[in-house]
């Protein structure tokens, strides 16, 4: 397989978050470049998955205080944002080839991915 090839593997591994992460971690896991790209992509996606869960909640509980729901929109839009931005830039550094590791990963990354 060319380099170019485990490129747009590894980008196409945060495409559909866990799903192809998961996908490209099953059938491409003699390839460590896709491997490393894959597992972040796994594990970026569900920690922002249980942010928005954790978002959510606090939502239901503050939402019968008086203009709170503002702030809790607020929040949800930025951490939109961010999520979007993280996650086109990870598949930015995929495929230029580069192993970016998020910092707030980077000991399970260092562990699991190497």
């Amino acid at each position: 397989m060319k380099k170019g090839d485990s490129n747009v593997l590894a980008a196409a591994s945060y495409v559909l978050l866990v799903l192809s992460g998961i996908l490209m971690l099953v059938f491409k896991e003699d390839d460590d470049f896709v491997k490393f790209h894959s597992i972040q992509s796994i594990v970026v996606s569900v920690v922002f998955l249980v942010v928005w869960i954790v978002l959510r909640i606090i939502e239901f509980l503050i939402s019968f205080i008086p203009f709170t729901q503002v702030i809790i929109w607020f929040l949800s839009f930025v951490f939109g944002v961010v999520f979007l931005v993280v996650w086109l830039y990870l598949m930015y550094e995929a495929l230029e080839g580069k192993k970016y590791t998020l910092p707030f990963i980077k000991d399970f990354m260092k562990k699991y991915a190497k």
